[in-house]
Parts: structure tokens; C-alpha cells; sequence
């Protein structure tokens, strides 16, 4: 029995049975499913031979064959509807009513893809927003590299404005980074030649060197394979600003020549985590 494999009406009936009470009928089932008595009577007669319910008087109950049946999906069901609260900022019972749907009626792949990204929304603690690196990874739960998008701050804003405006060494990055889960943890900054117009020529320009600050000590590193990798600790401090969404900074100091200009500054690297692209 164990490769049984329920229809979605079925599935829908299951799920609605191991979130509802006791007074289980077919009058109640009807009425959930806008369909006849006899409709739903055949349903539920089918899932009796299945060995998936048991009938009790005019009731329906589950099995403990359904119940382990059902188990997954009803919490796929619960993480999922929860995701989608929070992510889609959806009103409770309109994310269960879709969460429901997708539970029962999708591919189940892709209902494992929203479980996984439901899954590492369910880490968060409520309540709290401030995380230590370790914790964000933790969070993330899993190994592999994933997006992470990023902004380039100048390190102060001009005299006669409170404006922080973007740095030049953004012209020198990919808008997308990654952070790298494994044996190093790591934000990875893909590189980029960037051209300038200057004294009527189009300049190219490259990053030519790049530092950070760790316990005192000035690090260079590397630029291989047009990326830099950074260690993760040096985004001490993430913070949750809600809707799957997590922001860090550092001030780090590149180095871009164009032409004979060179932007050597420390900037402010603002990361931007979304539990979505995970």
C-alpha cells in the first residue's frame, strides 16, 4: 500500500481531514468542495478502499496508513502557506487557499523547491532581527553558492547634502554576488571591465586591488578568475528587515584605474540576502 498515489481531489480531501475536527460528513464535504453528496461520497469511498480513511458511523477519519500519507503535505502545507505571508506580505487565508493548491495540485518538484525556501524561512526566530554570521548560515541551512545582491556606498556624504551617493568602484562589479557555504565560507564579488568616457576617448579600466579590514590587521585580496572571495565574518552583523530579506554592511577599500584616473577609497559594501532567490 505503501505506492499509493493519490488523485488532487484526493489529496485536497486528505489535507482538509488533518486540519479539520471530528464532525466530518459527507453534508460537510459538499459544502467544502462546492460539489453533490454523490460526488462526494464516490471520493471518499474510494479513499476507504485505499485504506486511507475509515468510516465511524456517518464520520470520516483518517488511518494511520493517512495520516503518514498525508504527513508531508500537510506540513509542506503550513511552511508553504506561511512563506507565502511573509514573503508576498498575503493575508492568511488567501497564502492557505494557494498553499493548498500548490500542495495538491502542482508538480510535486516544484512543491519541494517552495518547501526548501519555506524550510530556511521557518529558521528565523520571531521576534528577532539581528544575526551573527554564523547564524545567517545556519539559517541558510545548507551547502552550495547562492545570490546575493550588493551596493556600493561612497565612504561619506558631500558638505552641503545628508545624501550618501553610490561609489565609482559599483561600475567595477557585477550587480550579483554569491555566498558560498562549504568547508570556507565565503561572499564571492564577481569582477568587471568598465569603460569611462575621458577627453573625448573611451577609456577601459579594471579593479586593480582590493583590501579589508580584519582584528586590526589590513588584508589584501586576491583577484583570480575575474572574482574576488571575501571571508564571510567580515559581515559580522545581519540584520531582518522582513519579507525573507537580509542586509549587511562592511567598508572595504578598492582600487580602479581608468585611464590615468584611479578611485582608490574605502567604500561601504551593502549586501542584500532574499530568502526568495536562495
Amino acid at each position: 500500500m505503501t505506492d499509493i498515489v493519490l488523485t488532487s481531489q484526493q489529496k485536497k480531501y486528505l489535507l482538509y481531514l488533518m486540519e479539520s475536527d471530528d464532525n466530518n460528513t459527507i453534508v460537510k464535504f459538499s459544502k467544502k468542495f462546492n460539489c453533490s453528496r454523490v460526488n462526494s461520497k464516490k471520493i471518499l469511498d474510494k479513499m476507504l478502499k485505499l485504506g486511507v480513511l475509515y468510516k465511524d458511523e456517518k464520520k470520516y477519519r483518517i488511518t494511520s496508513f493517512g495520516k503518514n500519507l498525508g504527513l508531508e503535505m500537510y506540513e509542506s502545507n503550513e511552511k508553504v502557506s506561511a512563506f507565502l505571508q511573509h514573503i508576498f506580505y498575503t493575508e492568511r487565508d488567501i497564502a492557505r487557499e494557494y498553499s493548498e493548491r500548490m500542495c495538491t495540485e502542482l508538480d510535486v518538484d516544484f512543491t519541494k523547491h517552495l518547501k526548501r525556501k519555506a524550510d530556511i524561512l521557518s529558521r528565523i526566530p520571531d521576534g528577532k532581527n539581528i544575526f551573527t554570521h554564523d547564524e545567517m548560515i545556519e539559517i541558510i541551512g545548507e551547502t552550495g553558492d547562492f545570490p546575493i545582491g550588493f551596493v556600493i556606498y561612497k565612504h561619506e556624504a558631500e558638505e552641503d547634502t545628508s545624501n550618501i551617493g553610490f561609489s565609482m568602484a559599483n561600475m567595477a562589479f557585477e550587480s550579483v554576488g554569491s555566498i558560498s557555504i562549504g568547508e570556507e565560507n565565503m561572499i564571492i564579488l564577481y569582477t568587471k571591465s568598465l569603460t569611462r568616457a575621458q577627453d573625448g576617448y573611451i577609456k577601459e579600466g579594471n579593479l586593480m586591488s582590493f583590501t579589508y579590514m580584519h582584528e586590526g590587521v589590513e588584508n589584501n585580496v586576491t583577484i583570480k578568475n575575474s572574482s574576488i572571495s571575501l571571508p564571510i565574518e567580515i559581515f559580522s552583523t545581519w540584520m531582518y528587515v522582513g519579507s525573507g530579506i537580509f542586509t549587511s554592511s562592511a567598508w572595504l577599500r578598492s582600487n580602479v584605474s581608468v585611464g590615468i584616473n584611479k578611485h582608490l577609497q574605502r567604500s561601504n559594501y551593502t549586501l542584500l540576502l532574499d530568502i526568495a532567490k536562495l
